[in-house]
C-alpha cells in the first residue's frame, strides 16, 4: 500500500506498519492522487507516476512547482502553481499531459451534472470535455 490522496510524504507500506521511502525521496512533492490503479505526483520538477508507490517515472510534463491534482469524469488535470506562470495542464492517461488553453491561476476545478468548472482568475468557465473551455 503506498499513501493515498494528498500528502509530501514519499512512503510506501505493504501492511501500515512498516514504511520504505520510494524512488522520489529527493523531490520536494505538492499533491499525489491514486486512481484507476495509477499513482499521479505533482513536484517541484515536474509530474511522475507509478503502479506500485515505490517506483516513479518522468512524464513528459517537467514544468516546475506543479501544484495541484484531480481526476475528474476519466480526465487528469494539473492546476494552479507555486509560480507566477499558472499554467494549466490535461491528461487522458496521467502520463502524457497537454497545456490547456486557460494560461493563469485556476484555483478550483469539479465536475457539476454535465460539465466541468473552474474558477479562472476568480471568475467561473465551464466546459463539456474538460479540454476546450
Amino acid at each position: 500500500m503506498a499513501l493515498e490522496g494528498r500528502t509530501s510524504n514519499k512512503d510506501t507500506t505493504p501492511n501500515g506498519r512498516l514504511w520504505t521511502i520510494s524512488s522520489l525521496q529527493d523531490i520536494p512533492i505538492y499533491d499525489i492522487l491514486y486512481k484507476k490503479g495509477l499513482f499521479v505526483t505533482a513536484t517541484a520538477r515536474g509530474v511522475f507516476y507509478s503502479t506500485n508507490g515505490k517506483n516513479w517515472d518522468s512524464s513528459n510534463l517537467q514544468a516546475t512547482d506543479l501544484a495541484n491534482l484531480a481526476y475528474i469524469q476519466g480526465i487528469w488535470f494539473n492546476y494552479g502553481s507555486y509560480n507566477a506562470s499558472s499554467e494549466n495542464y490535461y491528461s487522458l492517461d496521467g502520463k502524457t499531459w497537454y497545456a490547456m488553453e486557460l494560461i493563469g491561476s485556476i484555483t478550483h476545478l469539479q465536475w457539476s451534472q454535465d460539465k466541468y468548472i473552474c474558477l479562472y482568475n476568480s471568475r467561473p468557465y465551464y466546459s463539456t470535455d474538460g479540454i476546450n473551455w
